[in-house]
């Protein structure tokens, strides 16, 4: 079996999980979009890449980005920013031209590249996909694809490269759910004992930030001053706090919550108060707020 999990940046809380066959590849998983505001930013991995996918998400009014993989195939209609052999290229070209001809996909590059593209699928009868492309240089020189509908006057390559950064998250909560809630194996082989103890591990992972957020009122995103993953450890260890809490009057239980939650920020907070999280990093590539 595989889980498919969607978080949100603002708390890190869960909004849709989805339990699939583990053959079941990832481009072929149809996600729930009615649960994400028109406007809302998805990220994910070219392993969800399907250009279906994209043209649903801007059907909806959602921004996406995500890696294009080298072997797709891209049609430039627009430069925007890149060297001057790709403008040379472009020149008299009316339907545009196609992206592997002027950049092979293991050629290393120098400076940042921004096109207007058209993604082409596998099917000639398919619709094209019109998109942004930007293309920075990663170590050395290697070619960093990725592919956006975030409009270019208001985001620029540097911006796209950090928003995409805050994709780590969900890597980070399933090294959360396999170290502290029991997600690192299945003690059954039937398939419907496995799923209960996989929804009752993202059901504790809700919990767990939903507890944060009471720690927290003000608690952003990324810019917190705890550690959610260590969170979910400390609320495993204070389970028979918690079954004392269910045994005692009203008034004691109020003292005794506030204990727990004193408790629970000396456990979980930031070794590192005044280290520069990812949502300031971004911050500086921001678009203006409109007067």
């Amino acid at each position: 079996m595989k889980v498919l999990l969607g978080i949100s940046l603002w708390g890190l809380r869960p909004l849709a999980a989805r339990i699939v066959p583990g053959h079941q590849h990832d481009s072929r998983v149809d996600l729930p979009l009615e649960f994400l505001r028109e406007g809302s930013l998805v990220l994910f991995d070219k392993g969800f890449l399907d250009y279906g996918r994209l043209q649903r998400l801007n059907q909806a009014s959602l921004f996406y980005l995500c890696p294009l993989k080298k072997n797709a195939a891209a049609q430039v209609l627009r430069v925007k920013t890149g060297p001057s052999r790709l403008r040379k290229a472009m020149q008299g070209s009316v339907e545009g031209v196609q992206l592997r001809s002027i950049l092979p996909k293991d050629k290393r590059i120098g400076k940042t590249w921004d096109l207007d593209v058209r993604l082409a699928r596998p099917s000639n009868r398919a619709p094209t996909i019109p998109a942004r492309l930007v293309i920075v240089p990663g170590r050395d020189g290697r070619q960093r694809p990725y592919v956006t509908n975030l409009p270019a006057d208001r985001w620029s390559p540097r911006a796209i490269v950090e928003l995409y950064r805050l994709r780590w998250q969900i890597e980070l909560l399933f090294k959360e759910l396999k170290q502290h809630l029991n997600l690192c194996s299945v003690p059954t082989k039937d398939p419907h004992a496995a799923q209960v103890l996989l929804w009752a591990s993202l059901i504790a992972l809700a919990l767990s930030r939903t507890v944060a957020a009471w720690l927290a009122p003000t608690w952003v995103g990324l810019e917190h001053a705890l550690r959610p993953a260590v969170l979910s450890r400390a609320l495993r260890a204070s389970i028979p706090f918690l079954a004392h809490l269910l045994i005692h009057t009203a008034a004691n239980t109020m003292l005794l919550l506030r204990f727990l939650a004193d408790l629970l920020l000396e456990q979980t907070q930031q070794l590192a108060p005044d280290r520069k999280d990812s949502f300031k990093r971004i911050l500086p590539f921001l678009p203006p707020v409109p007067a």
